[in-house]
């Protein structure tokens, strides 16, 4: 995707948001580093601990994540901040 994509918006904080029909996809593991702004090996590690959103391991080994998971399991980290 391009910076200057329609879907892609930036935010506060140069934090890709992504339009919920972008969303409707699977996100492989590059994406989704980027978009946590970590490295898809820190992904792996993520995994192999059981840490980190849930993902989707396929019969060929490839990993994809659900948007709506990341979306749950970023809810999840949230601390601290009034109710």
């Amino acid at each position: 995707m391009t910076a200057n994509s329609a879907s892609e918006r930036m935010a506060a904080g140069d934090v890709m948001v992504k339009s919920p029909d972008d969303r409707a996809s699977l996100a492989k593991p590059p994406e989704l580093a980027e978009y946590l702004g970590k490295t898809v090996q820190g992904l792996a590690v993520w995994r192999m601990n059981g840490v980190g959103p849930k993902f989707i391991k396929f019969e060929n080994g490839s990993i994809r994540y659900r948007w709506s998971d990341v979306d749950a399991w970023l809810a999840a980290q949230e601390v601290g901040g009034a109710a």
